[in-house]
């Protein structure tokens, strides 16, 4: 569902599930490092950013992104991929709103929730922070999803491990740093964390690897 940068000039996000048929097939055409080329076909949209995860129930498609962005996000989606609703995890106090942040180490960070999971990102060093915040900006709106989507923010959380669709309508999602799991349910347009299962450290058995 995630696609590679398209080439001569190519989307940068597609925003609304788009069918791919032979007049416009050469418009959605990606090229690899290697120089190969993605042709993808049926049915396409963007998420965000790094999907590395999906799981299928009923009729709802869940997709787990946690790419470099402050955001980990499980998006749900129809067969026909619209957007139905979106948890958004975020390691320390999750921000409701867009915020835009100057980094410690010199760059410009702009995120917003509830839109489709990119970070404005600015490397501009020499510059003052008020400068970095505003191009963080700036760089946000040229990339996202111009349609938010309802979007559950969750402190605190990790979703950097895993995903399972599970029986009754549950979803399951894990995250190493948070060291729990979250039993999620979707109702209409709204996620519920049903609960949170507080995972205990043991060190890897000697075995696991042969």
């Amino acid at each position: 569902m995630g696609m590679a940068r398209a080439e001569r000039p190519g989307p940068g996000i597609v925003p609304r599930p788009v069918r791919i048929r032979q007049r416009n097939r050469a418009f959605f055409v990606g090229i690899l490092p290697t120089g190969r080329k993605v042709t993808p076909v049926g049915r396409i949209v963007s998420t965000p950013n790094f999907p590395t995860n999906v799981a299928v129930s009923g009729r709802r498609v869940a997709v787990l992104a946690n790419g470099s962005t402050p955001w980990q996000t499980l998006t749900w989606y129809t067969p026909a991929l619209n957007r139905v609703a979106r948890l958004a995890a975020f390691s320390g106090v999750a921000p409701p709103r867009r915020v835009a942040l100057a980094t410690p180490g010199g760059s410009g960070l702009a995120i917003d929730p509830r839109r489709n999971g990119p970070a404005g990102v600015v490397y501009t060093t020499n510059q003052p922070a008020r400068v970095r915040r505003e191009e963080a900006l700036e760089t946000l709106r040229a990339e996202e999803n111009p349609t938010p989507v309802p979007t559950r923010t969750l402190s605190h959380a990790d979703l950097f491990q895993g995903l399972v669709a599970g029986p009754h309508g549950v979803w399951y999602a894990s995250g190493g740093a948070s060291d729990q799991i979250l039993a999620l349910h979707l109702r209409g347009r709204r996620v519920e964390v049903i609960r949170r299962y507080a995972l205990r450290w043991q060190p890897f058995p000697k075995t696991q690897y042969p």
